[in-house]
Order: structure tokens, then sequence, then C-alpha cells
């Protein structure tokens, strides 16, 4: 008797279940300026396990299936996240100090000669001055970048890398790269993937190191995600990349560039946030 009474409960389940999914109704929304992936999270939580919500990344929209009661939840939902993203413009400034050492002898006030005067002949000994110079030259440059939030936007450092077969190292070492490479016209960049927290003025920025040249004549990169440095900043805060304490050794090799002379100049760059409106306001 106890079992059969089972069996009915559960049958009653499945059918009242079936009954559910018989009123579940298919919808599409456009997703508009909202982030596919979270969209794709909050709705799923909000149509239970009886619907179904699937994320068509091709055409930005999602696919949803379940009642017509949580359709109404799920538009409002829609309506709120297709909100125009606020602007983030962000001020760069790089400066950088190369130094140039050149050697070399020469005659001159510090050297010393010495004539001796002979019968015969004269003999005249010289002792030369010995040069040591180190030529120190600083450079201070700002830049402007506009990214819309919760996109990127990418931050040159270096026409070329120093260090790229340490860099390379490092990859190997945690998985970025499967096998050693050559690059060529290798540069070096920073992602940068600012988002305002909600209305401001709180801003989150990524930064990803990246570097970027010609394998086999095609354009690749690597992006060193671990080492990838996130600060919360506040609204026109300035901060500094340079100075960071985490990862600093591969920061003390990425941060690094030749100057226009070929000397090597280590780069000091600080970045300071603005939040703007769409219109480009403050």
């Amino acid at each position: 008797m106890k079992a059969l009474l089972i069996i009915a409960l559960l049958s009653a389940v499945s059918l009242a279940s079936l009954a559910q999914q018989d009123q579940n109704l298919f919808e599409v929304y456009p997703l508009g300026f909202a982030d596919g992936r979270s969209a794709v999270e909050m709705v799923k939580a909000m149509v239970g396990s009886t619907g179904n919500v699937s994320l068509d990344e091709k055409n930005r929209r999602l696919l949803v299936f379940t009642t017509e009661e949580k359709h109404n939840e799920v538009a409002n939902l829609m309506r709120k996240l297709n909100v125009a993203p606020k602007n983030v413009r962000i001020d760069v400034r790089f400066s950088g100090t190369s130094r140039r050492q050149d050697t070399g002898a020469g005659i001159g006030a510090s050297g010393g000669m010495v004539r001796e005067e002979g019968i015969t002949r004269t003999r005249i000994r010289v002792s030369p001055r010995i040069e040591n110079t180190t030529i120190t030259t600083s450079s201070d440059v700002t830049q402007t970048l506009l990214v819309a939030s919760g996109r990127e936007g990418i931050l040159r450092v270096g026409e070329s890398v120093p260090y790229v077969d340490w860099l390379v190292d490092y990859g190997l070492q945690w998985g970025y790269l499967q096998q050693r490479i050559s690059y060529r016209d290798v540069g070096s960049s920073l992602i940068v993937e600012p988002t305002v927290i909600g209305d401001g003025p709180l801003v989150r920025i990524r930064l990803t190191p990246e570097l970027s040249g010609l394998v086999d004549g095609n354009v690749y990169r690597t992006r060193f995600a671990r080492v990838a440095t996130e600060v919360t900043v506040q609204d026109g805060q300035t901060f500094q990349i340079g100075g960071l304490d985490k990862d600093s050794e591969f920061y003390s090799r990425f941060l690094i560039g030749f100057d226009r002379s070929g000397n090597r100049q280590a780069l000091d760059i600080t970045l300071t946030p603005h939040i703007v409106s769409a219109s480009g306001g403050p």
C-alpha cells in the first residue's frame, strides 16, 4: 500500500512538471548594451530548473523558454540591463629614463706628457686620460585612452622588447606558450579593462600584459593573465603601474623599451581614470 502511494505521488509530480512545461513559451531577447554572460546567469537564476536559457553570442541575444509570468520578469530585467555603459577616460603618463655609457681615451688636462731631451734624440712619454661618461636622459609623455565600462582598450608600452627571451621562457613556464617561438617585430602592450562600479565614483581597472609580434608571417599575441593587475580607485585618482609590488620581477622586464637612439629605457607609467557620460562630459 505504501509503495503504491509513493508511485502515485511521483506520477503526480511528473504530470505537474509536464503540465508546466506545456505552459512554457519561447521568447528572444536582444542583449543591446547588456553583457551576455552576466545576463545569462541572472536569467537562469530567475527562470529556475523548469525553464531554459541559452546565449546566442553571434547575434547577441538570449533564447529563453519559460512561463509567461517569468517572461514578464525577464523582460523587466533586460530593460534594466540594456543601458548604455559609462565611458572611462584614462589619462596615461609615461615617464622614461635612459642611460648611455661612453668610454674613451684621450690626451687632455687630466692626462700627462713628459718630454725628455737627449743628445741625439728626444723621448716623449704620454699618460692618456681615460674617460668613462654616463649620460642620463628623461622623457615625459601623456596619452589619453577612452574606453566604455566593461570593454577593453590597448595601451602600447614599447615598440621593441629587450627581454623578449626571458618573457618567452616565462610564457613556457606558466603554459601560455606550448613551444618556444621566435618573434619578429615584437612589441609590448597592456590590455586595459575599466569597469565603473554602480554609478561611481569607484572604478575597477584590470591590466593584462600582452606581447604581440610576427611568427612565421602571422600576428601572434600572448597574454600573461597570471600577472594581470587589478586595482579599484576613485574617479580622478592616480595610481602607478611601475610601483606595484605584485610580480615585480616580471614588470621590471616588461616595462622596458628602447628610445629612438636605441638605448634601453625604463618606463614608469601612471594612470588616472575619469568617468564620463556617453556625450563625453563628466
